[in-house]
Protein backbone atom coordinates (compact mmCIF):
# COMPACT_ATOMS: atom_id res chain seq x y z
CA UNK A 1 0.00 0.00 0.00
CA UNK A 2 1.15 3.10 -0.59
CA UNK A 3 2.20 5.43 1.98
CA UNK A 4 -0.59 8.22 1.62
CA UNK A 5 1.25 10.68 4.64
CA UNK A 6 3.14 12.94 2.95
CA UNK A 7 0.84 13.80 0.25
CA UNK A 8 -2.13 14.43 2.69
CA UNK A 9 0.61 16.99 4.65
CA UNK A 10 1.31 18.34 1.31
CA UNK A 11 -2.55 18.97 0.45
CA UNK A 12 -3.75 19.92 4.34
CA UNK A 13 -0.77 22.76 4.25
CA UNK A 14 -2.16 23.84 0.77
CA UNK A 15 -6.26 23.57 2.10
CA UNK A 16 -5.26 25.11 5.15
CA UNK A 17 -4.11 27.97 3.63
CA UNK A 18 -7.44 28.03 1.61
CA UNK A 19 -9.35 27.97 4.54
CA UNK A 20 -7.21 30.66 6.21
CA UNK A 21 -7.81 33.25 2.95
CA UNK A 22 -11.84 32.33 3.01
CA UNK A 23 -11.85 33.39 6.83
CA UNK A 24 -10.37 36.60 5.80
CA UNK A 25 -12.77 36.94 3.22
CA UNK A 26 -16.00 36.00 5.21
CA UNK A 27 -14.38 38.50 8.27
CA UNK A 28 -13.81 41.48 5.55
CA UNK A 29 -16.56 40.99 3.44
CA UNK A 30 -18.08 44.63 3.45
CA UNK A 31 -15.09 45.94 3.04
CA UNK A 32 -14.85 43.73 0.05
CA UNK A 33 -18.12 44.30 -1.39
CA UNK A 34 -17.64 48.39 -0.62
CA UNK A 35 -13.96 48.20 -2.78
CA UNK A 36 -15.22 45.82 -5.23
CA UNK A 37 -12.26 43.57 -4.36
CA UNK A 38 -14.75 39.95 -4.87
CA UNK A 39 -12.65 39.32 -8.03
CA UNK A 40 -9.59 39.67 -6.89
CA UNK A 41 -9.80 37.53 -4.18
CA UNK A 42 -11.43 34.89 -6.42
CA UNK A 43 -8.98 34.54 -8.26
CA UNK A 44 -6.64 34.09 -4.84
CA UNK A 45 -9.01 31.24 -3.61
CA UNK A 46 -8.98 29.65 -7.19
CA UNK A 47 -5.21 29.73 -7.42
CA UNK A 48 -4.65 27.89 -4.12
CA UNK A 49 -7.62 25.42 -5.41
CA UNK A 50 -5.97 24.38 -8.25
CA UNK A 51 -2.47 24.11 -6.30
CA UNK A 52 -4.44 21.61 -4.31
CA UNK A 53 -5.35 19.41 -7.24
CA UNK A 54 -2.48 19.49 -8.94
CA UNK A 55 -0.62 18.73 -6.08
CA UNK A 56 -3.31 15.95 -5.58
CA UNK A 57 -3.23 15.08 -9.63
CA UNK A 58 0.32 14.11 -9.35
CA UNK A 59 0.38 12.15 -6.60
CA UNK A 60 -2.80 10.19 -7.66
CA UNK A 61 -1.22 9.87 -11.11
CA UNK A 62 2.39 8.49 -9.88
CA UNK A 63 0.64 5.82 -7.34
CA UNK A 64 -2.13 4.68 -10.46
CA UNK A 65 0.37 4.30 -13.40
CA UNK A 66 1.75 1.02 -12.00
CA UNK A 67 -1.35 -0.42 -11.64
CA UNK A 68 -2.71 0.93 -14.32
CA UNK A 69 0.22 -0.64 -16.85
CA UNK A 70 -0.19 -3.93 -14.90
CA UNK A 71 -3.87 -3.97 -15.99
CA UNK A 72 -3.50 -3.24 -19.00
CA UNK A 73 -0.61 -6.05 -19.81
CA UNK A 74 -3.04 -8.59 -17.83
CA UNK A 75 -5.69 -7.50 -20.18
CA UNK A 76 -3.89 -7.98 -23.24
CA UNK A 77 -2.14 -11.30 -22.02
CA UNK A 78 -5.46 -12.66 -22.07
CA UNK A 79 -7.07 -11.27 -24.93
CA UNK A 80 -4.15 -12.44 -26.99
CA UNK A 81 -2.40 -15.02 -25.01
CA UNK A 82 1.22 -15.32 -24.69
CA UNK A 83 4.04 -14.37 -26.95
CA UNK A 84 5.00 -17.24 -28.77
CA UNK A 85 8.74 -16.98 -29.83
Amino acid sequence: MFNLFPFRAKTAVLTDERIKVMNEIISGIRVIKMYTWEEPFAELVADIRRLVLKVANYKINNMLQPTITAVLVGIHLLYYGAMKI
